[in-house]
């Protein structure tokens, strides 16, 4: 759960022919390791796609697709 601390909650207001909208945008703070995402596997933080093993851990699109292929783990 993120609270203030940990995120930014914007609130966006545009006003149109007297209709009113509201945009809500989260923003996580910069540079926060514990929000950059990482394969379980490899240890990379940069894939176009990012998958999941069996037990729900972060797999990217290499090694996602290495392991629904062969049924192991990629060297």
């Amino acid at each position: 759960m993120l609270n203030s601390a940990t995120a930014t909650l914007k609130l966006l207001s545009t006003a149109s022919a007297g209709e009113f909208f509201t945009k809500t945008q989260l923003t996580p703070p910069k540079n926060d390791p514990a929000l950059i995402k990482t394969c379980f596997n490899c240890k990379t933080s940069s894939t176009p796609l990012w998958r999941k093993n069996k037990e729900g851990e972060l797999l990217c699109n290499a090694c996602g697709l290495f392991f629904k292929l062969h049924g192991v783990s990629r060297p």
